[in-house]
């Protein structure tokens, strides 16, 4: 690992969205005033909800909700540090929090050496294998998840975990400048405690680190503790965080 004054420094807030826009793309983006709006027929709030670019006013943040509505999307934003008006705003009008979620990174010198010895045990492809989906789908990520890694414009790997010779472990990891993002990574029950988690951190680190990356970031909700665990775990550190803001059903 680079120590010293030459060490990358870690990522921050510009770099990180940028990373998230180009590794977990939405299928269109659109300004409506300050707000950025996110077109993303399904995949999830990582991939559908509004940002800020500047203060908003009543009347802007009425006309980005109506547009949202519009693509059939429940309005949602993500909330991030020193964006506190806008928190309250959303608060006042009855919405909820949902998912705070971390930014979490380290340096792919510190994460590669975990990679396993033997390869076949964290397998990189250049294209998704068919058994990869239907393993996905049993653990939450849908097809509308694989359409947004599909529409992954720079150099991307899966990473097909194994333990006792059989799949265990999901992965996908793609390439923003020198930070490299992995998305959907998920073990399977017959994986778990097995450190195939550890492993496949270690086989995209390498490939990140061939491609001329210095950082290896995930983004793992405060909830998911054993994500959180793993994370952590292998040295993983906080460099930012955000929370979603959810417009709810009107009541009966």
């Amino acid at each position: 690992m680079t120590e010293g004054p030459d060490a990358p420094e870690a990522p921050g807030p510009a770099a990180l969205e940028v990373a998230l826009a180009e590794t977990w793309p939405p299928l269109a983006v659109a300004r409506c005033g300050p707000v950025i709006l996110r077109r993303s027929a399904g995949g999830g709030r990582r991939v559908d909800a509004a940002t800020l670019e500047g203060p908003a006013t009543p009347a802007e943040l009425d006309e980005a909700i109506a547009r949202m509505r519009d693509w059939g999307q429940v309005p949602a934003f993500r909330i991030r540090p020193g964006e506190e008006a806008l928190d309250e705003a959303l608060a006042a009008r009855g919405w909820a929090v949902e998912a705070p979620t971390d930014w979490l990174a380290a340096r792919v010198a510190l994460l590669a050496p975990l990679a396993p010895e033997d390869p076949a045990d964290a397998i990189p492809c250049e294209m998704r294998l068919a058994v990869m989906a239907g393993l996905w789908a049993g653990i939450g990520v849908d097809a509308a998840r694989l359409a947004v890694m599909d529409r992954v414009a720079g150099p991307v790997r899966f990473i097909l975990g194994r333990h006792r010779e059989r799949p265990a472990a999901l992965g996908f990891v793609a390439l923003s400048g020198t930070i490299a993002m992995v998305h959907a990574l998920g073990v399977l029950p017959e994986g778990r405690r097995s450190g195939v988690g550890r492993k496949m951190l270690g086989r995209a680190a390498v490939w990140a680190q061939d491609m001329g990356a210095d950082w290896l970031c995930v983004l793992s909700e405060r909830g998911n503790l054993p994500a959180q665990a793993l994370f952590s775990g292998v040295g993983m550190q906080n460099v930012g965080h955000y929370h979603y803001r959810v417009e709810q059903p009107p009541t009966a």
